[in-house]
């Protein structure tokens, strides 16, 4: 499903979704009053709309899982998807933050890295939800 918007750009109904839910999440955030709070109220909110999804190489795992629709669409999402939902939000936001990957095991994992005024800091929001 898709609509026009006043730019006359096609917009399709999960993008209208996301940035509903992307605006929500910023809003309150940005009630807070340090930089590290707001960002706290992110990953938190990230760890508390997530579920992990186990990924199972052998069965069918949907491509959602592995984006920020999972969480934000479907409440469930493998490691890259807690970055990149965090990373979409963060930067929306006005802060530098990117997804960092690592490949040392079978498995591999995703994290982010983000910039509060001229420190970078490692975050992971895989490991702050109760998996």
């Amino acid at each position: 499903m898709e609509f026009e918007c006043n730019e006359g750009h096609r917009i399709y109904a999960p993008w209208k979704k996301l940035r509903n839910k992307i605006n929500a999440i910023i809003k309150t955030a940005n009630k807070k009053k340090t930089d590290i709070e707001k960002l706290e109220y992110v990953y938190s909110q990230i760890c508390k709309m997530t579920s992990y999804h186990t990924w199972d190489a052998s069965k069918y795992n949907p491509m959602y899982v592995c984006s920020m629709d999972g969480p934000l669409l479907h409440g469930k999402g493998v490691c890259a998807a807690y970055a990149d939902t965090f990373m979409a939000i963060a930067n929306k936001m006005g802060y530098d933050s990117l997804c960092v990957g690592s490949h040392r095991t079978k498995e591999g994992h995703g994290w982010n890295q983000v910039k509060i005024k001229k420190n970078w800091y490692i975050v992971d929001a895989t490991w702050g939800d109760d998996i």
